[in-house]
């Protein structure tokens, strides 16, 4: 029990027992439960340490264990048994505690958390009585509840332990990350709202135009060299592009009744752009 000997913890028990003598209030009642609590560290502590621990700290571990201790002394009564059966309980329900409510990676409601341990408790009974692993039937057949919470509780099963990004991605990959193997973010992706509008307004242009925005905005080709494709100049180019634009950023404001995409050669004449209505 963590050196600490029968007679400490009789010796502990006699000055509980002192404590529950002295009048409320008195000052002495704090100096011997201190007293009590000085000489069960060692237990708490190593109560801690043979603690299942995965990837929390010992030391924080044991402070919580030391919490237990001290709600053990300040709430035993020793009419109702001997303060080792009482004290260990309470250090590890206190520990237990600590796991459920703090140390999961993605934060769940009660109700889940609990849950969880019903399935997984539930699941491990299953496989011992059926001999295989149980599916979610055979778990809540277990437990009695639905298919449905069973379910829930296995997803919750999910965000009390997330992979590591750093972990490594297995023994085929040569050593390199999970994090290394997640898809950077896509450009192109993020351009498909846009795109997606964009396409009655490109329907309407005239072929020309139409041809000249896939050049420049999709194959990316720059204005002298699509002025080498039409056998015009860069500035004429340039021109058609801005007109162009214009009767597609007028289309995209609403104005789907007539746009108007001028020609630089002509002076009088224009191209209407007109909706499919």
């Amino acid at each position: 029990m963590g050196r600490v000997s029968d007679e400490q913890l009789d010796h502990c028990e006699e000055l509980l027992l002192r404590v529950g003598n002295l009048p409320d209030g008195d000052p002495d009642r704090n100096q011997l439960r201190d007293a009590v609590v000085e000489t069960l560290l060692p237990m708490a502590d190593a109560i801690a340490r043979a603690f299942p621990h995965g990837r929390q700290s010992v030391d924080d571990l044991v402070q919580v264990a030391r919490l237990g201790l001290v709600k053990a002394v300040a709430g035993f009564d020793p009419k109702l048994g001997g303060l080792a059966g009482y004290a260990v309980p309470t250090i590890r329900g206190e520990l237990k505690r600590y796991f459920r409510d703090q140390c999961w990676e993605v934060r769940v409601p009660r109700r889940l958390q609990e849950l969880r341990s019903e399935v997984r408790a539930g699941t491990e009974r299953a496989e011992q009585r059926l001999g295989h692993t149980p599916q979610v039937a055979e778990i809540a057949d277990e437990l009695q509840i639905g298919a449905d919470e069973v379910n829930d509780g296995l997803k919750a099963d999910v965000a009390y332990s997330v992979a590591s990004l750093n972990a490594p991605a297995g023994w085929d990959h040569d050593g390199c990350e999970v994090g290394d193997l997640v898809g950077a973010p896509d450009g192109k992706v993020e351009q498909v709202p846009e795109r997606v509008s964009l396409r009655p307004a490109l329907e309407r242009l005239p072929v020309r135009e139409r041809q000249l925005i896939r050049w420049r905005f999709f194959d990316e080709l720059t204005q002298q060299q699509i002025a080498d494709r039409l056998g015009v100049s860069q500035m004429h180019v340039s021109r058609l592009l801005s007109s162009t634009l214009a009767a597609i950023r007028a289309w995209l404001e609403g104005d789907t009744d007539q746009i108007v995409v001028s020609h630089p050669r002509r002076r009088t004449g224009a191209v209407a752009l007109r909706s499919a209505a």
